[in-house]
């Protein structure tokens, strides 16, 4: 009997010091993979503005609204990401190079690929507020339901007797 309760206390201790251990192991985790992202090499907006000006780009996506692009580079199949700073300036910057390319390579033009993105439909944007602001106002309601009893808090009981 007494074996089964430390057992028990044993188990227990160890679930007690479980989160200071996994906390401090998973900030670790956490910090290595941020340095490691960081340390990798990015590439910058005129280095991808080059790639297309060489031709090295095979095919590539971008989002209109968000500026989110998504390529292909000659002899490489995966896809690359890479954030426009202005879909504007890169359009402008790669257009006309792009269709100058695939005039002069007709077997092995590069894909285009415009997506038009969110739409902003405003009642997707308002639903989400107008909630919390019934959610609040029922709250609201509930507090004042109850408090209007008094300190006491049950409204039921009449007036008259309430004493000090």
């Amino acid at each position: 009997m007494a074996n089964n309760k430390n057992n028990k206390n044993a188990k227990r201790r160890l679930l007690v010091l479980l989160p200071y251990l996994l906390i401090p192991a998973m900030l670790l985790a956490g910090l290595s993979y941020y340095i490691s992202a960081q340390s990798r090499d990015k590439l910058e907006y005129y280095q991808l503005v080059a790639l297309f000006d060489e031709g090295k780009v095979t095919e590539y996506k971008l989002n209109l609204s968000s500026g989110a692009l998504v390529y292909k580079t000659v002899g490489d199949d995966t896809e690359k990401t890479f954030t426009v700073p202005s879909v504007n300036l890169f359009v402008e910057d790669i257009h006309e190079g792009v269709i100058k390319y695939n005039r002069e390579h007709p077997g092995s033009m590069i894909k285009a690929g415009y997506i038009t993105g969110s739409t902003g439909q405003w009642i997707y944007n308002i639903v989400p507020t107008l909630l919390l602001l019934a959610a609040m106002g029922g709250l609201t309601f509930f507090m004042f339901r109850r408090g209007e009893g008094g300190a006491g808090g049950d409204s039921r009981v009449p007036q008259e007797s309430r004493t000090l």
